[in-house]
């Protein structure tokens, strides 16, 4: 039974519940856009290529350096994916 010197009101509880509403709403958006991202190759390739880079740096390697290696692993994929030396 509820109290009628009772603080909270039925407004009370639906702006509480249209604040829950926005919350999950905001978190399904984010995830959304995350799982997005994780399928998209070129974000996918990105983050390896980053991720080489990164793990170079912390081998040592200067970040002129690292770059210049993580570069040259993707031209020579590319070489190999299409069979050629140099491009045309």
């Amino acid at each position: 039974m509820a109290d009628k010197d009772s603080p909270f009101t039925k407004e009370n509880l639906e702006l509480l519940l249209n604040l829950g509403k926005r919350l999950v709403a905001n978190e399904i958006d984010k995830i959304a856009f995350e799982i997005k991202e994780m399928l998209d190759p070129n974000v996918r390739f990105a983050n390896m290529l980053k991720a080489k880079y990164d793990a170079l740096v912390a081998a040592g390697f200067s970040e002129k350096q690292a770059f210049d290696l993580a570069l040259k692993a993707v031209e020579e994929t590319l070489k190999q994916t299409t069979k050629t030396e140099e491009p045309q």
